[in-house]
């Protein structure tokens, strides 16, 4: 319970202290999207955007990591911020996103897993973009 009440920098240096950091390749090589400029932006975009969200490097985001889940230990993940990556994810793309974007994106076991998100934002890029 004392961890939903932890300073930010505290559950971010609990949440790295697990980890090492990922390449941006290895990151893109397990999102398992085309080799595509268009696919690396997505996928680099939504691991950006989850990181903003959660206060931490990009390098400790994993295309597996989850809400709930692993995501949830950092920094206002520890309750549905999903509003909160809609308007990040916005920002990185400069695009609007449709409404309940990124709950469409929640698995049917309720969880929003990064990887799952990067596909449909790649998929949603290339809808605008005529791809």
């Amino acid at each position: 319970m004392w961890k939903m009440f932890q300073p930010g920098k505290a559950k971010v240096s609990a949440f790295t202290e697990q980890r090492i950091p990922q390449s941006d390749a290895e990151f893109l090589a397990s999102c398992n999207l085309d080799d595509h400029p268009l696919a690396t932006k997505a996928a680099l975009g939504v691991r950006q955007a989850v990181a903003a969200t959660g206060k931490i490097d990009p390098s400790y985001i994993r295309a597996s990591d989850s809400w709930p889940g692993s995501l949830e230990a950092l920094p206002t993940w520890d309750s549905l911020n999903v509003f909160a990556l809609g308007l990040e994810l916005e920002s990185v793309f400069g695009a609007r996103l449709p409404d309940g974007f990124v709950l469409d994106s929640f698995e049917k076991d309720g969880r929003m897993v990064v990887g799952v998100l990067a596909v449909d934002v790649y998929r949603y890029l290339q809808k605008i973009n005529g791809a």
